[in-house]
């Protein structure tokens, strides 16, 4: 596979998050970092999807938080993918840990 099918799959794991990144993760079997990458994504979506909901149960305040939550995520995607184009590896600070041991664990 070339490098620019590396690229865009990396972009599109980082896009639509934990979706996206556990569809990434299950068909790649040859680049490590493409891999981590996808669990990163995924771990790091479906964390924050957590966090906006549980926000949001928080009234007034809450949905301020969730907002802010949004916008950290959309920077993080940013980042994450671009490395990810670059086929460089990345850790989210302690998401990247967690999805390493998960990784670890799924194999």
């Amino acid at each position: 596979m070339n490098d620019d099918s590396y690229k865009w799959k990396g972009i599109i794991a980082y896009l639509f998050s934990f979706v996206g990144g556990l569809i990434i993760y299950f068909t790649e079997d040859r680049n490590y970092t493409l891999k981590f990458h996808a669990m990163q994504s995924t771990v790091f979506g479906l964390t924050v999807a957590i966090l906006k909901v549980l926000c949001k149960a928080i009234p007034f305040v809450g949905w301020i938080i969730s907002e802010l939550i949004g916008i950290i995520w959309i920077i993080f995607v940013v980042i994450g993918a671009v490395h990810a184009a670059q086929n460089k590896s990345y850790r989210f600070p302690i998401v990247g840990e967690i999805a390493e041991a998960a990784e670890k664990i799924i194999g």
